[in-house]
């Protein structure tokens, strides 16, 4: 019988999936939300998952769905949410405020209602983590998408007061922030984009992967135990050993991962993966 629980929301598209594997090849008991039949219809039964029809844009839903991943026999050990969506519009003063609001209700709301129910379960099973998934472009927008970027930011924000919130009572929160995730919808929406520069959902999946570093971990690690501590000495070596005109380029990065990996949530660990990342893929910053 598994040890914890975990609760994921939008486990039924391509990253919720991957996500879902990665968590029953080691052992979790998972519990899947859905709301629409063709999303249910998506998910392979197997031993050790569970499914539970949840609105999540609702309180009861979401409070449904913290009672369900509290009734499997293992205690709550892990929230992942997953639920959000995209959309591009024009610019800002050009944008309707229902498209606006509409983002945060996708990306903050589901995010939010959830984490507020998981909470008390969490604390009375002597802590857990929860991961938020923000993106890139939060601290790197782009034009096209205030909307979007914005909740995305919202997001992060939240899940850095939850850290804080929560950190006596051995919960963490923590943010990722992707790119562009490979997906079948992704792809669709995109013909003439270059899907080889997007992040496959089994990579995000198993985040944090630092063996790059010489740390060694996995998405299971990381939701009993956070990033480890050595992170951060081991990214110094690792940067300190590169060209040294990009010290200050990642300098603030790592200290803010370091300060929030100290405090008990490191969204800021996420936030320095995907300034390294961009680092790595931009010739301007390499030279």
């Amino acid at each position: 019988m598994s040890e914890r629980t975990a609760l994921v929301t939008g486990g039924t598209g391509a990253l919720g999936m991957a996500v879902v594997d990665e968590l029953l090849g080691h052992g979790w008991t998972v519990v899947v939300t859905w709301i629409a039949p063709e999303e249910r219809a998506r998910v392979e039964e197997r031993e050790g998952l569970a499914l539970v029809q949840a609105n999540l844009l609702e309180e009861d839903g979401a409070q449904a769905a913290a009672t369900a991943a509290s009734a499997q026999g293992a205690p709550l050990g892990a929230v992942v949410n997953l639920v959000g969506g995209y959309a591009a519009g024009p610019k800002v003063h050009e944008s309707r405020p229902e498209d606006f609001e509409r983002q945060y209700s996708l990306n903050v709301w589901p995010t939010f209602l959830v984490t507020r129910a998981a909470l008390p379960l969490l604390i009375e099973a002597g802590g857990g983590s929860i991961v938020c998934v923000s993106a890139r472009a939060a601290v790197q927008p782009f034009a096209g998408a205030a909307g979007y970027i914005s909740s995305k930011a919202a997001v992060l924000a939240f899940a850095q007061a939850v850290a804080v919130e929560y950190r006596d009572q051995g919960v963490r929160c923590n943010a990722i922030m992707p790119s562009v995730i490979d997906t079948p919808a992704n792809r669709e929406s995109q013909p003439d984009a270059d899907p080889s520069k997007w992040v496959p959902p089994e990579e995000i999946a198993q985040l944090p992967s630092l063996e790059e570093f010489g740390v060694g971990t996995d998405l299971t690690q990381f939701l009993r135990e956070g990033v480890p501590r050595a992170l951060r000495n081991a990214a110094l070596r690792r940067m300190w050993s590169l060209d040294p005109s990009i010290r200050n380029y990642v300098s603030d990065a790592l200290d803010y991962a370091y300060d929030w990996n100290t405090a008990g949530g490191v969204p800021g660990g996420a936030r320095f993966a995907a300034r390294y990342s961009t680092y790595r893929a931009t010739p301007s910053c390499q030279s």
